[in-house]
């Protein structure tokens, strides 16, 4: 399972109530927490929250819709995306902190 970072949290109370119903931990998922995309003002950017109904308007819409960033980046855009990730990963400093958009605007170089 992949999730962000704000589900750190959950962990420990889904995996403990499953422990106690007689679930080894090698029988649970594996669980890999992300860091979180921040909007303008640092708090978490909400995709079902928000990017629906429009409050993110400044947002690229590259970075909302997956048929957007194709057309625009196409492969070379999902290459940018994993060397990035890939970044983040092979540095604690890296992957256990947050991300805004205008960040990921300087990698994506909109």
């Amino acid at each position: 399972m992949v999730d962000g970072g704000d589900w750190t949290g959950m962990a420990f109370q889904i995996m403990q109530p499953l422990g106690l119903l007689g679930y080894q931990i090698n029988d649970l998922p594996l669980r890999i927490f992300t860091p979180i995309i921040e909007d303008w003002s640092g708090a978490k950017l909400s995709k079902s929250a928000y990017v629906k109904e429009g409050t993110y308007k400044y947002v690229p819409e590259e970075f909302i819709s997956y048929k957007k960033f194709i057309e625009t980046f196409g492969k070379q855009g999902l290459e940018i995306t994993l060397n990035e990730t890939r970044e983040w990963a092979s540095s604690p400093k890296k992957l256990f902190r947050n991300y805004s958009i205008e960040y990921l605007r300087n990698v994506f170089k909109i």
